[in-house]
């Protein structure tokens, strides 16, 4: 495949789960403008995305089996194989002490952010495209780097290891799975935390390298990339995307030095 190329093949096939907001639903249209055909599963309906003819979108909880085999049969009924998936589905949680996190908010954060990665990709592993096909994860700086979102750093630092796991077991079959953690981001749900005083917008900007938040460009290009040839050797790779906020937030302490 040559270089003009290596970005679009209109036979190509993603799923995308979490589609339909924030991070997700920018991967769908940059998939969708790619000349994918995008299955986008998600709890919710876009009306952003009912305009893009080649997206279908189907409500589907990522954590139950069922609703997974079930796209998987619809995949099957259509005859296709999928080149690649996107696992974007993910909850936010705010900062709190380990002992006022409720059992079941606990369960949620595990079940969303970390299980229905590996149902996902266990569900769909038998249609992907035999020839080369690709895996993006999206985990966190939280699972990077200690921080006091106790289910949410658990969740995306498993995530990251799974990533390695899955590369390492399916790389003979021709299957390449890598992960991207964003930093903080302004997504909607971010947004959210800062109105809602859980997040200090400033704070949060003054522990960047770039004295900036991401945007969801950003991580969308990082996606494109991966999902492309031009990654063709890469595999059980995970790509902080985060302004350099994982290398400057331990400086602060320091900072009264310089």
């Amino acid at each position: 495949m040559t270089k003009e190329n290596t970005l679009l093949d209109n036979s190509n096939v993603a799923v995308v789960t979490g589609g339909a907001s924030g991070i997700g639903r920018s991967i769908v249209i940059m998939l969708a403008h790619l000349g994918y055909k995008v299955y986008s599963l998600d709890l919710h309906v876009s009306e952003e995305l009912s305009v893009e003819r080649k997206v279908v979108q189907i409500r589907t909880n990522v954590t139950k089996k069922e609703d997974l085999n079930n796209v998987c049969e619809t995949i099957r009924y259509q005859n296709e194989t999928i080149s690649a998936i996107v696992n974007c589905a993910g909850i936010l949680e705010v900062p709190m002490e380990p002992q006022d996190i409720e059992f079941s908010d606990w369960d949620k954060v595990i079940s969303v952010d970390l299980s229905s990665v590996f149902y996902v990709c266990n569900s769909f592993k038998p249609l992907l495209a035999s020839d080369s096909s690709c895996i993006v994860n999206i985990a966190s700086i939280a699972g990077m780097s200690s921080m006091p979102l106790h289910a949410y750093s658990t969740a995306k630092s498993a995530v990251i290891m799974l990533t390695r796991n899955l590369a390492a077991a399916w790389g003979m079959e021709n299957v390449r799975v890598n992960s991207v953690s964003p930093g903080f981001t302004l997504t909607p749900a971010m947004q959210a935390q800062v109105e809602n005083g859980h997040r200090d917008l400033s704070l949060l900007e003054k522990h960047s390298a770039m004295g900036r938040l991401v945007q969801i460009d950003e991580i969308v290009n990082v996606v494109q990339f991966l999902i492309s040839d031009l990654s063709s050797a890469i595999t059980g790779a995970n790509i902080p995307v985060d302004c350099g906020w994982v290398q400057k937030s331990t400086w602060v302490s320091h900072e009264q030095k310089f």
